[in-house]
């Protein structure tokens, strides 16, 4: 059965180098049992999160430890050496800023490998809409500008 349920998944492959050179090489897969360690991680975390009904919320506020257990959670399809407490301690330990996007690109492209085309498709447009909303609004010359304080219009400071 375990051969089966890896023959039935695309994975992503994540190399994480940190300084010194030591590297870790991942191959992540997006399954049900992927998310259910991530809603079960994140809640002994102290944080809800509902990955199925609201996809949309994981991916939207993203941090650190949405990513480290995200990460994590979806090597174990392949890399069961990963597994547990430990497991989580040695994926995350090498996770640092410089490798930060490289592992949020392969967690998402793990994510969407799981869908159907249709479905991917579906969100590639929602993602360039939203794009293009964001840059008419960044140019629109009517919306007031805050200087040097915020990085965009008024009222949507994050200060």
């Amino acid at each position: 059965k375990e051969k089966l349920a890896k023959l039935l998944v695309s994975t992503v492959p994540l190399e994480l180098i940190v300084e010194g050179g030591h590297r870790i090489e991942l191959k992540l897969a997006w399954t049900m049992r992927a998310v259910m360690l991530i809603e079960t991680q994140m809640r002994l975390l102290g944080v809800y999160v509902n990955v199925l009904q609201n996809p949309g919320v994981f991916w939207s506020e993203l941090d650190c430890t949405k990513l480290a257990v995200g990460v994590w959670a979806c090597a174990q399809q392949e890399q069961s050496e990963y597994a547990g407490e430990a497991g989580l301690d040695v994926v995350a330990s090498f996770m640092v800023a410089d490798n930060y996007g490289a592992a949020a690109v392969a967690l998402k492209n793990a994510y969407l490998d799981s869908l159907s085309q249709e479905t991917r498709d579906s969100i590639h447009k929602a993602e360039e809409a939203a794009a293009a909303g964001e840059a008419a609004s960044a140019s629109d010359p009517r919306q007031p500008r805050c200087p040097d304080c915020c990085t965009g219009a008024l009222g949507d400071s994050t200060l």
